[in-house]
């Protein structure tokens, strides 16, 4: 089916009407798309670069997990270059995880939540996930890495299948990539082009509807200790509110989040 065949993402994405011009190379086995796309943006690879790989023998999630990357799901990175200081680049986690939760719906008419920050979930089993990482020179944004994996096609290891789950499985049916690629890029476009005119209300509004975090219990393990309390908003630079048992408001910038029953 060529609309899942990537080789030929080139020829769909042509007509695209995004502000950024997408050029996508294509790979068989990278041992992840953060590395191919760090060397092609250390080497001048201009916004809009998009590395795509049919299989990642080591890719990685955050707080350096493995990321399990076999054949059949959509695995790929993102080179931008944004005029936003480092900390406004760290909305590019969020903005990237809606494109996933906003394409999913379009394309297939599936229903998806994000845990915060930026982990895609169906009842609680994990879809797709985002990296971000940047190079910055100062108080300057020299690139930004933008790495996004989705469950398409592919299968879920044994020891996984507790806790991820593909389209595939939720669908019923194999899924042609192209056109979730397509529509991952349109939503990402629209979203990164609130953050460049300094419109970040906008993205974490469009956050916040897809949200499964807000308004639950949750602890979150940081790296100096664990909280605990509701959460009750996400704020401007995308750091999670939380209330806690006492009343008080707690402010999460980085953690890694359970939600509590």
């Amino acid at each position: 089916m060529e609309l899942d065949d990537l080789r030929h993402a080139p020829k769909y994405l042509e007509d695209l009407r995004t502000r950024v011009g997408y050029i996508v190379h294509h790979f068989d086995v990278v041992t992840s798309t953060q590395d191919v796309a760090r060397e092609m943006a250390e080497e001048g690879a201009p916004e809009g670069t998009v590395v795509l790989a049919e299989e990642m023998v080591a890719g990685k999630g955050r707080l350096g997990r493995k990321w399990h990357a076999g054949r059949g799901g959509l695995w790929m990175t993102i080179v931008v270059r944004p005029s936003v200081s480092p900390r406004e680049a760290q909305l590019l986690s969020i903005a990237s995880s809606v494109a996933v939760v906003e394409a999913a719906r379009r394309t297939l008419g599936v229903e998806l939540g994000i845990k915060w920050p930026n982990d895609v979930l169906f009842k609680g089993k994990k879809v797709a996930g985002v990296l971000v990482e940047t190079s910055i020179s100062g108080m300057r944004v020299v690139y930004s890495l933008v790495g996004i994996g989705v469950n398409v096609n592919n299968e879920i290891p044994p020891e996984l299948r507790q806790t991820a789950v593909s389209l595939k499985e939720l669908t019923g049916t194999s899924i042609p990539r192209i056109p979730l690629l397509r529509s991952l890029l349109e939503s990402f476009d629209d979203l990164y082009g609130n953050l460049e005119r300094g419109d970040a209300r906008a993205v974490i509004s469009r956050w916040k509807a897809c949200s499964a975090t807000i308004g639950r219990k949750v602890r979150v393990v940081c790296w100096d200790g664990v909280l605990e309390g509701v959460a009750i908003d996400v704020a401007g630079d995308g750091s999670l509110l939380l209330k806690a048992d006492n009343g008080s408001i707690l402010v999460v910038n980085a953690g890694e989040v359970v939600h509590l029953r």
